[in-house]
């Protein structure tokens, strides 16, 4: 090809020989990442391949493509090339089916899909190492703004290896903001080798039974005064939920709390006079029970039991997995799901660890 008035040439590479350079310019990285390109027909065509900040770009501009670009959108993970695919509407259709043989350890995933496929509520991503024959699957919350702590990033794995590798990437998980991790315990060692090698500060935060009802058939009747009145949680009751909750208490979870009582099954007792609730329990984005509280003064009285067998049956007509998870510490709760008729498999905790903790 001729360049210049002056006799100046180049030589333009036959397909051979962009074998050949392809393999020196990843000797030459970064400084060659942009000249690395994939030879396509004998007309000369190129197509140009993405680096790291590129990727990110075309990720956002895939978005506004959706459905049709769905399974072209990656996620690049670090310099090595190593990438999760997201999975699309019927993928996740597909993958909670996949879930459901999984249990106990899946459950929270699962929970998590099955919100995903019924409920439009907040986005959540989720990430798989290899589809359909997945290892690794991985919850992820968009994390819109600074101090959105209560979004955990769940992963649900069958084979640690994998799972570590995951972890070890660079760009899957953002290691330099704060991460509430929910896993299994039995990771524990690895997750905290993980954080030790990225010298990222860690927290054990908590660890719980994980609690199943699979036959709410046998759940005690409630009693007529309190079941008449029983309701749902409306928005004006987000603060004192808030206000009562072990985590809570702060405007970022206000607005968790005011999101799933929006969108998701909660049940409560009425006071006769005020109106107001008493006793409450909801449901978080996995599809769990939880935040179960009685107001200090009305205590004694088995509203917790009511609530708890009101929103299991209610639960279980809707088709949601009835499960909960109860702090190891938390003996008195233990006891209240035991005793209706909640099961656990022994060799299983449910761990959630917090990265960066402010």
């Amino acid at each position: 090809m001729q360049v210049s008035e002056r006799g100046t040439t180049m030589e333009q590479l036959n397909e051979m020989q962009l074998k050949t350079v392809e393999t020196q310019l990843k000797e030459l990285f970064p400084q060659s990442q942009q000249c690395q390109v994939m030879q396509v027909s004998e007309r000369g065509t190129t197509m140009e391949q993405l680096n790291e900040m590129q990727l990110k770009t075309v990720e956002t501009q895939l978005k506004e493509l959706f459905p049709q670009s769905q399974q072209c959108q990656v996620m690049q993970v670090s310099e090595r090339g190593t990438t999760m695919e997201q999975l699309n509407e019927m993928q996740l259709k597909t993958v909670e089916t996949q879930l459901k043989e999984l249990f106990p350890q899946s459950q929270q995933v699962y929970g998590y899909i099955f919100q995903m496929n019924r409920v439009m509520a907040d986005p959540i991503q989720v990430f798989v190492d290899h589809w359909p024959e997945f290892n690794v699957i991985l919850c992820k919350p968009p994390y819109e703004k600074e101090g959105d702590l209560f979004k955990d990033t769940c992963v649900f794995t069958k084979d640690e290896a994998s799972f570590r590798n995951i972890l070890g990437e660079n760009n899957i998980i953002d290691w330099t903001k704060f991460l509430c991790l929910g896993t299994s315990l039995c990771y524990e060692e690895m997750v905290m080798a993980v954080a030790s090698e990225r010298k990222v500060p860690v927290n054990k935060v908590s660890v719980c039974h994980m609690m199943m009802l699979q036959d709410p058939s046998r759940l005690p009747p409630v009693e007529s005064a309190i079941e008449s009145m029983i309701s749902s949680l409306d928005e004006s009751h987000s603060d004192i939920v808030n206000k009562t909750w072990k985590f809570g208490n702060t405007e970022n979870s206000f607005q968790m709390i005011r999101s799933m009582i929006r969108h998701y099954p909660s049940c409560c007792v009425l006071d006769a006079e005020s109106q107001q609730p008493i006793a409450w329990v909801l449901t978080y984005p996995s599809s769990a029970m939880g935040m179960l509280y009685t107001l200090q003064e009305h205590r004694g009285q088995g509203l917790a039991k009511a609530l708890v067998s009101s929103m299991s049956r209610r639960l279980y007509s809707q088709g949601f997995p009835v499960y909960c998870f109860v702090e190891e510490e938390n003996t008195l709760s233990y006891s209240l799901y035991t005793n209706l008729g909640f099961t656990e498999d022994p060799q299983y905790r449910a761990a959630w660890f917090d990265f960066n903790s402010l």
